[in-house]
């Protein structure tokens, strides 16, 4: 990316490229969130500039309770020997982060109106002439957030991961928007239906052995907490410093499964020399077109078959709208990575393949198949391997 001096950017795609987003979701912020981009006097709105300064101010405006947008994912370890790694496909944080503040407000208000509506009726005679105990207030209270919480879209949203413990016997802590909350107990070991965790490195080495904490799973996570913002396990066992990891969580109330997940890729700290760093992944087109730009370095030569269509041991793209735990992993949809001991025969349409940028132009093979195909707003992950020292990273995100 090219700049001047002061620090301007003169395109749509240097704004994209330094904020880590595609173009269509930066014009969105200036038409919806005052991105600061300015036009050329008589240029129509074809030609655009930005400066770096005022985006950064902007972004501390908006995303007071997270990290800065950047372009790559970054670790940092600090003194106490925890890393946390960030999300840059937090979309508008402060925004969300407002609205839940808000929701939370306006469920507790329609609680307490259900239970003076309760109380009034019970004072007139038209529920019964004996008043309520505490229990059934809590049950009134609980039914008229449960009516009301339908309503709302739940989108979960992961900003930022942070490790703590020790190789076998790793820790997490899970920051974002949106998580609902367990219907159980905890601290509880065991899988739950809500949320797994795989590690990338090991899927060529250790096939179906490699993910955790999910129903079906036989390595189990001991979950601590489970707040809408936060969520703490330990006890995943099967990473070691360096390995790529992959995570989903489900909103357990959420009703819209499509749009009920967060996904989040990234590296146990201490990241290993060479290996593959996505800095920014760009969709355009939809569905069985969908054609998708990987950009960073570290990707290594075009494995054999690229450009064409089929798949490679080295790429792998999954889309966790398909949440079904009581059905067997092969109605998942995964795309593109020829190693998996299951595999569900979607393939990808290979344009190009580059140490810095792969293209994919869509999905060929099974796609469509036994409904599997993907949408807007989808959530998504890109496994990705060095062709060549086979080292491995995650991302995860949303379609726009």
């Amino acid at each position: 990316m090219e700049m001047d001096d002061d620090g301007r950017l003169d395109s749509w795609k240097e704004i994209a490229t330094y904020l880590g987003r595609d173009v269509r979701t930066v014009r969105r912020w200036e038409k919806e969130r005052a991105l600061p981009v300015h036009r050329l006097p008589g240029s129509g709105r074809r030609a655009v500039f930005a400066y770096r300064s005022e985006i950064d101010e902007w972004l501390r405006g908006e995303g007071k309770e997270a990290e800065p947008v950047s372009a790559a994912v970054s670790g940092r370890a600090g003194n106490t020997g925890q890393a946390e790694v960030t999300n840059p496909a937090a979309d508008g944080a402060q925004g969300r982060l407002d609205w839940v503040r808000r929701r939370g407000r306006i469920l507790a208000l329609l609680a307490a109106v259900g239970v003076l509506v309760i109380f009034a009726l019970a004072l007139h005679g038209h529920v019964r002439s004996a008043p309520l105990d505490h229990s059934e207030h809590a049950a009134a209270a609980s039914k008229a957030s449960a009516v009301n919480v339908s309503a709302f879209p739940w989108k979960p949203e992961v900003l930022s991961v942070q490790f703590n413990g020790t190789p076998g016997n790793l820790g997490m802590d899970v920051n974002g928007l949106d998580f609902g909350r367990v219907p159980i107990p905890l601290p509880f070991t065991g899988d739950l239906a809500w949320f797994r965790i795989g590690d990338v490195s090991c899927y060529a080495l250790r096939p179906g052995t490699c993910e955790a904490g999910y129903t079906r799973d036989t390595s189990h996570l001991t979950y601590l907490s489970w707040s809408g913002t936060r969520i703490a396990f330990s006890h995943f066992k099967l990473a070691a410093p360096g390995d790529a990891i992959e995570l989903a969580v489900w909103n357990p109330l959420a009703k819209n499964r499509r749009q009920a997940a967060a996904v989040w890729g990234g590296n146990v700290p201490p990241v290993l020399r060479g290996t593959p760093q996505i800095s920014s992944v760009t969709f355009t087109g939809h569905g069985k077109h969908l054609h998708i730009t990987i950009q960073g370095k570290n990707f290594g030569a075009a494995p054999p078959g690229v450009p064409g269509v089929g798949n490679t041991g080295f790429l792998e793209i999954g889309d966790y709208a398909y949440h079904l735990p009581e059905v067997h992993l092969s109605t998942f949809f995964r795309a593109g990575y020829q190693n998996r001991s299951v595999i569900c025969g979607i393939t990808l349409l290979y344009r190009s393949w580059s140490d810095r940028k792969i293209r994919i132009d869509g999905f060929g093979g099974a796609y469509g198949q036994d409904g599997l195909v993907v949408h807007d707003g989808d959530p998504v992950s890109i496994d990705l391997w060095n062709t060549k020292n086979h080292l491995a990273t995650a991302w995860g995100g949303r379609i726009p």
